[in-house]
């Protein structure tokens, strides 16, 4: 979930990202997500434009069973103690769930709790003392805008996984491509059923090559076409070249096939 945001977020570098935090001096971490937005920094994201100076993300997987309507205590608990130890007013929370096995917006309207959907699938809840608290439904939310959330999910389609792949494609950048072999990896492992019915063999990036395989003459041409990479290296040369600094020697022989000559001279553009 962490290596998805990330990516939600990836055009925006300002952001800091926090996995785990420590609450108090004693040994309490809890396993949450903390963004610190700078001051003036706008988000043209339908979560990130209610975020403000401290950010808590607290996300519970399809497959969390144990999930219930609890978690809002709970998310409420690690904001209250993360607000009194950064001695800050500007504590959002964000809950990004699923409605697999407990529909938490259900549960708000049997329970007559005030809240308005700001967006598909974005809720903001009012009456929340001290703290401004936001819940996100996975299955809810636009996948052309969250291309990375919405995959996290156990039941996606052919078409769904498709669209993964076609998203990690086309990073050029090796921190967010690792990111998204991260979420690969897992929803490969959460939709095994689906690819083993499609494919014989799932194992993660192995099957994402043999994907990529289908379409690299293609990205190879438009590349050369386009003729330039992040501004800086020009035409196929100036590819390789790239691909070597983001992916390493070894992937971009094995993804773009250069000749000795081809090697020789990207290698002296680094």
């Amino acid at each position: 979930f962490c290596s998805a945001l990330r990516l939600e977020f990836k055009d925006y570098p300002t952001l800091e990202f926090t996995q785990e935090y420590n609450l108090s001096n004693k040994p309490i971490q809890v396993d949450m997500l903390i963004i610190k937005k700078p001051e003036n920094l706008h988000l043209a994201n339908s979560i990130g434009e209610f975020f403000k100076a401290h950010n808590i993300i607290e996300y519970k997987s399809p497959t969390d069973h144990k999930y219930n309507h609890f978690a809002i205590d709970q998310t409420l608990a690690y904001g209250y103690y993360y607000k009194q130890k950064a001695l800050s007013e500007d504590v959002t929370i964000t809950l990004v769930v699923s409605k697999n096995h407990f529909n938490i917006i259900k549960w708000l309207n049997n329970h007559r709790k005030s809240y308005v959907m700001r967006h598909n699938g974005i809720y903001t809840v009012n009456e929340i003392f001290g703290l401004a608290f936001q819940i996100c439904i996975i299955e809810e939310l636009v996948e052309d805008e969250f291309n990375w959330i919405t995959k996290l999910s156990n039941k996606l389609s052919i078409n769904n996984i498709r669209d993964l792949v076609t998203n990690t494609k086309n990073l050029l950048n090796k921190s967010e491509f690792d990111y998204a072999k991260s979420i690969v990896d897992t929803v490969f492992k959460a939709n095994e059923k689906l690819l083993s019915s499609e494919r014989k063999e799932v194992e993660g990036m192995d099957v994402l090559e043999k994907i990529f395989a289908e379409e690299l003459d293609k990205i190879r041409t438009e590349s050369e076409v386009k003729g330039e990479i992040k501004g800086e290296a020009k035409g196929r040369i100036g590819l390789i070249s790239q691909f070597i600094s983001d992916y390493g020697i070894e992937k971009a022989k094995t993804m773009l096939k250069p000749s000795e000559k081809e090697l020789e001279e990207a290698l002296a553009m680094l």
